[in-house]
């Protein structure tokens, strides 16, 4: 697209008197990655703003760059003045996705998005090409980067969409325009800033506000999602259109069984913990309505690979396993995690960091997360972070910070043991994975 277009469609102006008409070949908001052809936007924020980068921008060769101040700037590179280079990039994106007839699925929910979005692509390139969300893109930006992407080869897209306040999943989805919206569930992740389940409820919901004639794909087990009225496919719960029977979990591995016409189906996900069923299902759904034969949804799921600190397995010596989920945390994911390390019948160590956004509620959650652990007698529970410190069970050690935990740890003995490392992403608890891989051959050999 030349840059008279994109103006044009950002109901721009170029300020340049003389400039060189270029083509634009690719989208830009940091000014460390701008590459030659790309059109950047000079984004502002609480902490930066992108117009005092412009000269370090203009020596990379872009096709233009998008502000929302009058500058001037001595360069043939065309500078395209609008009234909030944000929502530019947003009315780019919304452009680009009307350019294309092609069906758009997006992910929400509180707990299991990543993961669901990632299975629902990789079943779905069994049989179309498919653009989805890399990693964790789900805000304000990434969704509009995503849909910037969209080429020709393209036939269906794959979305997460995240939030942390109402409004912003509303805004997402009258820029994606979903055919298929997907909702994991409803739980307290970032209820300090929404202040409830219900009100989080109302958030995901916004979903639907760039939804024309379509579908909701929901987990049925959840209860605020039983109430939806919007079109809705249920999978799991009790009147799931989709049901799994015969479940069974261990560490390597989910096993169960689904109906699927008239005929009972066997399944293998290679995570181990029955919380993950339900996204299994809902990614299964979504492939049944693309048709996508069973066949190869089975074999997709089998060999899903996820994304990294996601319930990945490391075996360390001295039959002991470091089960890495600390990418993010949620009372519900933290639960979920417990009742898996049940499943094992070696000793546990629960290395654990606090749960993050949850405002007024966080003295109350992680008291309820104390009920659980109390059911781990006999383990060690270590625990780092302010929110931790009140956790109330027998033998369990705080920390103040993560140098003095990994100090403890160079001690312990790991000989059939069960790690598991889970926390919110603000702690980096990833430092002690790479603490305990770093030191495998001493403390583990």
């Amino acid at each position: 697209m030349n840059i008279e277009k994109v103006a044009q469609l950002l109901l721009g102006t170029i300020q340049n008197k003389k400039y060189k008409t270029t083509q634009v070949k690719g989208i830009s908001t940091d000014s460390r990655n701008v590459k030659k052809g790309d059109l950047f936007f000079a984004l502002i924020g609480e902490n930066f703003d992108g117009h005092d980068f412009l000269k370090e921008v203009l020596k990379k060769r872009p096709a233009g760059i998008v502000v929302s101040k009058e500058i001037s700037l001595n360069t043939p590179i065309p500078v395209i003045l609008v009234s909030d280079t944000l929502k530019a990039l947003q009315d780019l994106a919304l452009q680009k996705r009307k350019n294309y007839s092609i069906p758009v699925i997006a992910v929400t929910g509180s707990v299991g998005k990543t993961m669901t979005k990632d299975l629902i692509a990789h079943i779905l390139e069994k049989k179309y090409c498919v653009l989805k969300s890399e990693k964790n893109q789900n805000n304000h930006l990434g969704v509009p980067f995503t849909l910037l992407k969209l080429e020709k080869k393209h036939e269906v897209v794959v979305l997460e969409m995240g939030m942390n306040h109402f409004h912003e999943i509303e805004t997402l989805s009258k820029i994606a325009l979903p055919d298929v919206g997907v909702i994991t569930n409803i739980g307290t992740s970032h209820i300090g800033n929404l202040g409830s389940r219900k009100n989080i409820f109302k958030a995901k919901m916004e979903i639907i506000e760039g939804m024309q004639d379509g579908l909701l794909v929901l987990n049925g087990a959840d209860a605020y999602l039983k109430k939806v009225t919007f079109p809705h496919i249920l999978c799991g719960g009790r009147k799931g259109d989709i049901k799994a029977t015969d479940v069974k979990s261990d560490l390597e591995k989910l096993t169960f069984s689904v109906v699927l016409d008239g005929k009972k189906e066997d399944f293998s996900f290679p995570y181990g913990g029955k919380h993950f069923l339900s996204n299994v299902l809902l990614a299964m759904q979504v492939g049944l309505l693309f048709e996508v034969p069973k066949e190869d949804i089975k074999e997709a799921i089998a060999a899903f690979h996820g994304s990294e600190n996601r319930m990945q397995r490391f075996e360390l010596g001295k039959n002991c396993t470091l089960l890495d989920d600390c990418y993010n945390a949620s009372f519900e994911s933290m639960a979920g995690v417990c009742a898996f390390a049940k499943e094992d019948l070696r000793k546990k160590i629960f290395i654990l960091g606090d749960i993050l956004e949850l405002g007024d509620y966080s003295e109350k959650i992680h008291k309820k997360l104390s009920k659980l652990l109390k059911n781990f007698k006999g383990d060690e529970i270590l625990l780092v972070g302010e929110a931790m410190r009140k956790i109330n069970v027998k033998g369990a050690v705080w920390f103040a910070d993560l140098s003095s935990l990994k100090k403890f740890l160079y001690s312990r003995d790991f000989e059939n043991k069960l790690i598991i490392l889970k926390g919110s992403h603000g702690m980096h608890l990833e430092e002690i994975r790479t603490y305990l891989l770093e030191f495998k051959e001493e403390l583990f050999s």
